[in-house]
């Protein structure tokens, strides 16, 4: 538990976004291309923390790069389909 307790700002800031996030996701049910934009968005932002956290603690690495890239696109493609663009 302390590991994580040290980094409750951190935790904090992507529970933030991903929540405004999903708030912002259904506020704006009937435009579907503003929800693409959103979901793009949190995909994108999801990214940026990942490095952000990783450069602070002096652990970011090219297989750290892949791996969170990776996972952004790959949410981003599940919601794209769920919400029927591809």
């Amino acid at each position: 538990m302390k590991k994580y307790s040290k980094h409750i700002s951190h935790y904090t800031s992507l529970i933030g976004m991903l929540s405004v996030g999903v708030v912002g996701f259904i506020v704006f049910w009937f435009d579907k291309n503003f929800q693409l934009a959103i979901v793009i968005s949190l995909g994108f932002g999801y990214f940026v923390w990942a490095m952000v956290h990783h450069m602070i603690h002096k652990n970011l690495t090219l297989a750290i790069i892949i791996e969170y890239l990776a996972f952004s696109v790959l949410g981003v493609l599940l919601a794209m389909s769920a919400m029927r663009f591809i």
